[in-house]
């Protein structure tokens, strides 16, 4: 990563061997891991290279929400939400910059799937925003006109 492990280093008289490391490199694309040495001879005798390869986990699932009046001339909307997402839910909703400009909790109803979203207090200027939901592990994804 560009970075000096050792500075100053003798390992001792001809002969002599000592393990130095380990030491953590990141590559983050194919490319190279490059060893070398400055001031005087160096001996490399044996290198040492572990591989460590993760997987991100899943993100889990999109669930498909309902949002209307889209746009809203008066910044209320009303929300259809699967039974998955669950009687309570977080929002975030972030403008075209990627600003957050609210967020807060939505309840359901008893034996509704709807709920009602009022922007109204906020004075948002019209333009596409982005209604993120989270509720019961579950996300979705709503693009919000207004």
């Amino acid at each position: 990563n560009g970075q000096t492990v050792r500075a100053n280093y003798n390992s001792g008289p001809a002969g002599t061997w000592a393990r130095l490391g380990p030491f953590a490199a990141t590559l983050t694309a194919p490319g190279a891991l490059v060893v070398g040495a400055t001031g005087g001879a160096a001996n490399f005798s044996g290198i040492e290279v572990w591989r460590l390869t993760t997987t991100p986990a899943p993100a889990p699932a999109l669930t498909a929400v309902a949002l209307y009046p889209n746009p809203s001339p008066t910044a209320r909307y009303v929300l259809q939400v699967p039974a998955e997402l669950g009687p309570q839910l977080t929002y975030s909703l972030v403008s075209a910059m990627g600003r957050v400009v609210a967020q807060g909790e939505l309840r359901l109803e008893p034996g509704s799937q709807r709920t009602s979203l009022d922007l109204a207090g906020l004075g948002l200027p019209p333009g596409m925003y982005q209604l993120r939901l989270s509720g019961n592990r579950q996300q979705a994804l709503v693009k919000l006109m207004r």
